[in-house]
């Protein structure tokens, strides 16, 4: 890839990673779901301002906690995070060490076991108890939908929290070893 099309890839990854960006998404998607639930036309698109708000709302104030967690500046987290999900490692200590932070701090939320069955088991009541409220309104085919829909979206969270604990875990050994390895070197060079 020439530097004008890195140049090109690169806004567009910092454009997805903005609030905006994350508020658009989410509102948008809001709108579809309450169009499809025949919700008024005014009533949905008030609704999805706000619900896109909250989205970006809620990013934003996850990014800086997660900045004042690792000590990773904010505005470098979405950068670290997806070199860490391709299992890039820099070349560069400092943003190694970042990295590391990072890492280490998604892999300690990921071990956190009571946390993440007290969520899944909170979704599962939510979609099998939204697919009983369709079904009891009369409305089977929403009903069948919301918890065919909602069991698929449990399936590829529980698939995608495996994957990522696998990946964040390899990277995190890769760190490790090529910390270790230049330590290692540095003691080679000294003594030699």
């Amino acid at each position: 890839m020439g530097t004008g099309e890195e140049e090109q890839a690169g806004k567009g990854r910092r454009l997805l990673n903005s609030w905006w960006v994350t508020a658009l998404f989410a509102g948008v998607l809001w709108l579809g779901f309450r169009l499809l639930a025949h919700d008024g036309v005014v009533a949905a698109v008030i609704s999805a301002v706000f619900y896109g708000g909250f989205m970006a709302l809620a990013a934003v104030m996850g990014r800086r906690r997660v900045s004042r967690s690792t000590g990773v500046d904010a505005k470098d987290l979405p950068r670290l995070s997806r070199q860490a999900r391709r299992g890039e490692v820099p070349e560069d200590p400092e943003q190694r060490r970042l990295m590391g932070q990072l890492v280490r701090w998604q892999l300690g939320k990921l071990h956190d076991v009571r946390r993440a069955v007290m969520a899944f088991a909170a979704l599962f009541v939510i979609v099998v108890g939204s697919a009983v409220l369709w079904f009891v309104a009369g409305h089977p085919v929403a009903g069948l939908c919301w918890l065919v829909g909602g069991l698929a979206f449990l399936a590829f969270l529980l698939w995608n929290r495996r994957r990522s604990q696998a990946r964040l875990t390899r990277v995190d050994r890769r760190l490790n070893g090529l910390d270790h390895g230049q330590a290692h070197g540095r003691a080679h060079g000294q003594a030699a």
